[in-house]
Parts: structure tokens; C-alpha cells; sequence
């Protein structure tokens, strides 16, 4: 059987472990801490929040620089035309932000 390794979403679970270590207090609470958070990883309460899909034609906004504006993917490999420049540029996807249809 092929298993996938699974991400965490960082930030998530150490706001989680926080709050659960101000719970606890002595060293047996503390092992117990760290097998229910075993056991939470498990279950996947820390997966992360699966991000929207970007495709060719989807308007998007680049959230490094708000002054590029609104612009449209024009390739797989993130070429944006944004209404504020003169040409297609490539950005990468993780800067992107999908701006949903109206």
C-alpha cells in the first residue's frame, strides 16, 4: 500500500499545542501531551486548508504588489496580464490570490 506523507499546517498546530499546554502542568501531563498530539496528527486535525485551484483565464491579485492590480492568468505556469501593466508576466502561484466569480 502507497501512503502519501501528510502536510501539517504549521501555525495551526502550535496554536493548538499552546493552548493545550497552558492545561497541562507536570511531566506526565506533558508525555501525555505528546501522544495526543500524535494522535491528533493522526486523525488529521492538523491538515491544512486546501487552497483553490488557479486555471488559465481565472482573474486573480498578486499579493506581493497591490499596485499590479486585477489580472488574468494566461498559462499553467502563472503569466499574468494585470490591468496595470503593459505585458504578460510570470509570477509565482503562491502570490497569487483567486478572486472568486461574481
Amino acid at each position: 500500500m502507497n501512503k502519501q506523507p501528510r502536510m501539517i499546517d504549521k501555525d495551526r498546530l502550535l496554536e493548538w499545542l499552546e493552548e493545550k499546554a497552558q492545561e497541562t502542568g507536570s511531566w506526565v501531563e506533558q508525555v501525555l501531551l505528546r501522544n495526543l498530539v500524535s494522535e491528533e496528527i493522526k486523525k488529521g486535525t492538523f491538515d491544512p486548508i486546501p487552497l483553490p485551484t488557479i486555471k488559465p483565464w481565472d482573474k486573480v491579485k498578486y499579493t506581493r504588489d497591490s499596485s499590479y492590480g486585477v489580472g488574468e492568468v494566461r498559462g499553467i505556469d502563472a503569466f499574468v496580464k494585470f490591468e496595470s501593466l503593459e505585458l504578460v508576466t510570470r509570477v509565482s502561484i503562491g502570490d497569487l490570490e483567486l478572486i472568486p466569480n461574481e
